[in-house]
């Protein structure tokens, strides 16, 4: 799967939610067997979600060759792209250690992927059209996306870290909440200063 469809299915805001409730689902000691090998299924599956999902958002502030009208938006778009690359690297290098990681799953249902491949879209449909856009309307788009996503995103890391037996594999996962946490935080500050206290101002 191209890093270009990675960031096509995310802008569904669908995908994160599955993998959240998937991994919740089975996070109970009850249902791990005696190798620990249900819960690696499940945190395999995890993890090739979180990846497909990061390695996408790699790209995110070039996807749409946009062009910033605004610093504040261009740098925390460029701060997400930028993490979300070191991510994608830290992920690689965690799969590289530890043969048993799975980051090429696909674990969710057929029909769950074709909904999240109409809703993605539909959502690309209102970036249109996306090559050199620009404007305030696109910018607080973009960032509404982006923050969807993040949520996601932070929440699958705080599920998985919760399953996770790992101390390294956890120490990764904690460390992304961490940023994750940040990176949305960021998001949210410059649509409220940026975008919408102006606009409520008038």
């Amino acid at each position: 799967m191209t890093k270009q469809h990675r960031l096509r299915r995310l802008l569904g805001f669908g995908l994160l939610g599955a993998g959240v409730a998937l991994l919740v689902a089975g996070t109970g000691v009850a249902q791990i067997d005696a190798n620990g090998d249900a819960q690696l299924d499940r945190l395999n599956e995890g993890y090739s979600l979180l990846y497909g999902d990061v390695s996408g958002l790699a790209n995110a502030d070039k996807a749409f060759l946009i062009k910033f009208e605004n610093d504040a938006t261009q740098n925390v778009v460029t701060d997400v792209a930028d993490y979300m690359a070191e991510l994608t690297g830290e992920l690689e290098q965690l799969a590289r250690d530890y043969p048993s990681l799975r980051l090429d799953l696909e674990p969710l249902p057929e029909i769950e992927k074709a909904a999240q491949d109409a809703a993605a879209t539909a959502r690309i449909k209102s970036f249109a059209p996306i090559v050199g856009r620009s404007g305030a309307d696109f910018e607080r788009t973009l960032l509404l996306t982006l923050s969807g996503a993040l949520n996601q995103l932070r929440h699958l890391a705080r599920v998985m870290a919760e399953a996770e037996r790992s101390d390294a594999r956890l120490t990764l996962l904690q460390s992304a909440r961490t940023r994750l946490d940040t990176l949305y935080g960021e998001i949210d500050q410059v649509l409220v200063e940026q975008y919408f206290a102006s606009s409520n101002a008038g």
